[in-house]
């Protein structure tokens, strides 16, 4: 992810907390504890992992949450998701795609078969094999 991106994903997880902790922009530093320069309780930390999973559609697991302590781990932590879930989404775009298919007869009165051209009412053509050839005693046999 560019620098650029990482800038955007930065102030959109600070806009997150910012809205559901109440406090201003400036204060969310890196080393600002969530829980305790912040009153972070686990609901509010819950709610924020619902927003910004809503909000960058990623995954934010409860097991990585818990880890989390300050505003810079959480931004770490949401900047690694969000590079891994547009790699996964790289690399099922490159992936070509397995596509399985089956003939499934209509239903209704004609369904029966009547032969290979029964659809069209022409005639079905017949193909001539070719001679088959001796091989074998049965070619030493016709050469004597």
């Amino acid at each position: 992810m560019s620098a650029a991106g990482a800038a955007a994903v930065e102030a959109r997880v600070r806009r997150v907390v910012a809205d559901t902790l109440g406090v201003g922009d400036h204060e969310l530093t890196p080393e600002v504890s969530l829980a305790d320069d912040l009153a972070a309780d686990s609901l509010d930390l819950v709610e924020m992992a619902i927003e910004l999973e809503g909000e960058l559609g990623i995954m934010l697991p409860d097991r990585i949450l818990d880890h989390v302590r300050t505003f810079g781990e959480l931004v770490t932590a949401t900047l690694s998701l969000t590079r891994r879930t547009r790699d996964d989404e790289d690399r099922a775009r490159r992936r070509p795609m397995l596509v399985r298919t089956g003939v499934v007869a209509p239903r209704g009165k004609d369904t029966q078969r009547r032969g290979p051209c029964a659809r069209n009412g022409s005639r079905p053509t017949t193909s001539r094999r070719s001679p088959r050839t001796r091989s074998g005693r049965a070619a030493a046999r016709a050469s004597m």
